[in-house]
C-alpha cells in the first residue's frame, strides 16, 4: 500500500510540475498503469479518487441523469442493467474533500481546474450541500491560465473549457472574472486561429456575441465581425484558381449571416450566403450525384432559413436536374432467407382455419404492425449498431429527389419508427400475399363475396359500391394498376365517413370564406380515429398512406407521382388489407331495454 502511494505521489508530482502541454486522458492513463489489472485488493482512496477525477468528462447527452456538467467515460448495457464508469454513485464526501485539497496543492492548471470543478459540480448531488465558491473561482482562474499558458495538449479542446469557465463565472455573478474570461476568449482565438481549421476560430462569436452576461463594447463587437469577414473573403477566394473548402466557408458565412440578420442588414445576409452557396456549388463539380444532392439540400435549407427564396428555388431546380442521376447511382442491397414448404403450409393452415368471417378478421389482425413492438425492435437494433442511428437518413423518391429525412434516434423517434415499420411491411408483404391467395383457394374468397363482407360495415357507402366492385374485380384479375387507382380513394372516403359518423369534422375553412376537406393525414391523426381503431392501426395507416418517410401510398397515387413499375401486387395486397381492417368497424345500435 505504501509503495502504491509513493508511486502515485511521484506520478502526480511529474504531472503537476510539467511545463509541457498535458491532458486529462494522459493523466488518467499514467495513474491507471500503477495498479495491475489482476489486482483484486481494495484500491487506496487516493488512487481511486485521482483516477476517477481525470476519467470523468464533459457530458454530451442532453438528458444527463446526474444533472451535472460531468458524466461517465463509458456507459454500457449488462443483463443486470445499465452500467457506467466512472459513476457518481462512487463519489463520497471523503473524495470531495480530497479533491478540494488537491485543487489547492496542485500547480498545473489542468489538474487544478479538474479537481476544483468536480467539487463544485458534484457537491450538491453527493452531499446535499453546495460547495464553497472558492472552488468555482479556482476552476475559472485555472482555465484562464490553461488558455494563456497553452497548458493543454490540443488547442481545440481548450474552447469547451473556456465555455465552461464562462458558465461558471456567470453562475457566481463575478463581474470582474466575467471580463477576464471574455478577454481570454478573444485573446485565445487571436493566438490559435488558422483559416483552414474552423474549430480554432469563430468561438469568440459563439460564446460572446449574444451573451447578455458579457458586456462587449462596440470595438470588440466590430472586431469579432471584421475578423470573420476577413476570414470569409480569404477562404472563399477563387482568384488564383483554388477551390474553396465549402465547410470552412460555411463556418464563417453562417455566423456572419446570423449577426447581420439580427442587425437588420439583409443585403449583407444575402452577400455572405451567396459566397457560401457558390462554394458548395463549386465543390459539387467533384462529387457523386448522391453527394451533390445531399450537399445541395443543406444549402437549400440554409437559404430558406434566412429567407432567400429566389436562391432556394435555384437550388431546387438543381436538385430536380440531379434527381435521375441520384436514382441511377443507388446500389441494391439484398438478403436471402429460406422457409420450408412445411412451415409455410402450417402457417397457412392456421390462418385459414374457421369460417369466412373469422378468416378475414384474422388476416386483418395478423398484418397490423404493432407500434410498441417496432419501437422495441428499433431500440434493439440501435444497441447492436448505434452508429446507424446517429446520422440523418435521406429518403429519395423514384427520381432521386429528396422527399423526407429521418433524424437520429434521440431527436426523431417517430421518424425512425415510421422508417422501420415501412421496412417491416415490405418484408411481411410476402406472407400477406400467401395468406390472401390461400383465402381465395381454400375459403372461396371472390370479388363478390369480399364485396358482401365489406358492405356489412357502415363505412362503405352504397353509391361507391360499383367502384369498389370494379376495384376488387381488377385485383382478383391481377390488374393491379386499375385496382390501386380505384380502391385507394375509397379508403379515404371510408375514413372520412367514420369521422362524420362519430361526430367529427371533415371540413376546414378556406381563406376565401369557403371550405375544403381536411387531408387524409389530418383525419388519421384525429383522436376519433385513435378511439375507434387504437394507436396501432392509426399509426399503420399513416405509415402506409400519408407519411413521406413511409409508403405514402395515397399521396403518391392520387397526385400522379407513383410510376407504373411501383404499382404491383404487394401494393394491391396492402390496400385489400386496409379494407379488411376498416371492415372491422360495426355500427352499435342501442335499443330500449323493454323491447
Amino acid at each position: 500500500m505504501s509503495n502504491m502511494n509513493d508511486e502515485l505521489a511521484a506520478t502526480l508530482g511529474r504531472f503537476s510540475e510539467a511545463e509541457r502541454p498535458i491532458s486529462e486522458i494522459e493523466i488518467a492513463t499514467g495513474i491507471r498503469v500503477l495498479r495491475k489489472e489482476d489486482d483484486t485488493t481494495e484500491p487506496p482512496l487516493e488512487w481511486l479518487a485521482e483516477l476517477m477525477a481525470f476519467e470523468f468528462h464533459k457530458e454530451q447527452r442532453e438528458n444527463n441523469p446526474w444533472g451535472t456538467y460531468y458524466g461517465p467515460l463509458a456507459v454500457w448495457n449488462t443483463p443486470d442493467g445499465i452500467k457506467e464508469s466512472p459513476s457518481i454513485t462512487e463519489v463520497t464526501p471523503e473524495m470531495l474533500n480530497y479533491w478540494e485539497r488537491r485543487a489547492q496543492e496542485a500547480k498545473n492548471p489542468v489538474m487544478k481546474a479538474r479537481y476544483a470543478d468536480l467539487v463544485w459540480d458534484f457537491s450538491k448531488r453527493v452531499t446535499g450541500k453546495g460547495a464553497d465558491v472558492v472552488n468555482a473561482q479556482t476552476a475559472i482562474d485555472s482555465i484562464i491560465l490553461i488558455a494563456l499558458k497553452k497548458s493543454y495538449e490540443h488547442d481545440v479542446f481548450v474552447v469547451p473549457k473556456l465555455e465552461r469557465a464562462l458558465g461558471l463565472v456567470a453562475s457566481i455573478g463575478d463581474d470582474a472574472r466575467i471580463a477576464r474570461v471574455a478577454q481570454t476568449i478573444l485573446d485565445f482565438e487571436e493566438a490559435v486561429a488558422e483559416d483552414d481549421k474552423p474549430g480554432l476560430w469563430g468561438f469568440s462569436y459563439d460564446l460572446l456575441w449574444n451573451n447578455k452576461r458579457v458586456n462587449l463594447n462596440e470595438e470588440r463587437r466590430n472586431k469579432i465581425l471584421s475578423d470573420l469577414e476577413s476570414r470569409l473573403q480569404r477562404v472563399s477566394d477563387t482568384s488564383e484558381g483554388s477551390t474553396p473548402d465549402p465547410w470552412v466557408v460555411q463556418a464563417a458565412a453562417l455566423r456572419l449571416a446570423s449577426a447581420y440578420r439580427k442587425e437588420n442588414r439583409p443585403n449583407d445576409v444575402r452577400r455572405v450566403l451567396n459566397l457560401y452557396g457558390r462554394a458548395f456549388q463549386e465543390h459539387c463539380k467533384s462529387g457523386t450525384p448522391l453527394q451533390i444532392s445531399f450537399w445541395l439540400q443543406g444549402v437549400h435549407s440554409v437559404f430558406l432559413q434566412f429567407g432567400l427564396r429566389d436562391e432556394a428555388e435555384r437550388i431546387t431546380q438543381r436538385l430536380r436536374e440531379i434527381g435521375p442521376k441520384v436514382a441511377n447511382d443507388m446500389k441494391l442491397f439484398s438478403h436471402k432467407m429460406e422457409i420450408s414448404k412445411e412451415e409455410i403450409d402450417r402457417y397457412l393452415d392456421a390462418m385459414t382455419e374457421g369460417d369466412l368471417e373469422t378468416v378475414l378478421q384474422r388476416i386483418a389482425a395478423e398484418f397490423i404492425p404493432r407500434k410498441d413492438t417496432t419501437e422495441n425492435q428499433v431500440r434493439d437494433i440501435a444497441r447492436a449498431a448505434p452508429l446507424s442511428f446517429l446520422v440523418t437518413k435521406q429518403i429519395q423518391d423514384h427520381q432521386g429527389r429528396p422527399v423526407a429525412a429521418v433524424g437520429s434516434l434521440d431527436e426523431d423517434l417517430e421518424g425512425n419508427l415510421v422508417y422501420q415499420m415501412s421496412q417491416n411491411m415490405r418484408i411481411s408483404a410476402v406472407s400477406l400475399n400467401w395468406v390472401l391467395k390461400a383465402s381465395a383457394t381454400r375459403c372461396g374468397v371472390s370479388p363478390e363475396i369480399l364485396l358482401q363482407y365489406l358492405y356489412q360495415c357502415p363505412l362503405f357507402q352504397e353509391d361507391r359500391k360499383e367502384i369498389i366492385r370494379a376495384g376488387l374485380d381488377a385485383y382478383f384479375n391481377n390488374s393491379h394498376l386499375v385496382a390501386v387507382h380505384l380502391l385507394t380513394p375509397q379508403i379515404e372516403a371510408a375514413i372520412r365517413n367514420l369521422i362524420e359518423m362519430t361526430g367529427g369534422i371533415v371540413l376546414k375553412a378556406r381563406r376565401d370564406g369557403g371550405f375544403h376537406l381536411r387531408t387524409l393525414d389530418e383525419l388519421l391523426r384525429d383522436e376519433q380515429i385513435k378511439a375507434v381503431f387504437g394507436e396501432d392501426v392509426s399509426f399503420y395507416l399513416r405509415v402506409l398512406l400519408t407519411d413521406q418517410r413511409g409508403w405514402n401510398l395515397r399521396n403518391n397515387v392520387c397526385h400522379g407521382i407513383m410510376p407504373i413499375q411501383y404499382i404491383n401486387e404487394a401494393l394491391s395486397d396492402r390496400i385489400i388489407h386496409v379494407l379488411l381492417c376498416l371492415a372491422l368497424v360495426y355500427e352499435k345500435v342501442e335499443t330500449d331495454r323493454g323491447t
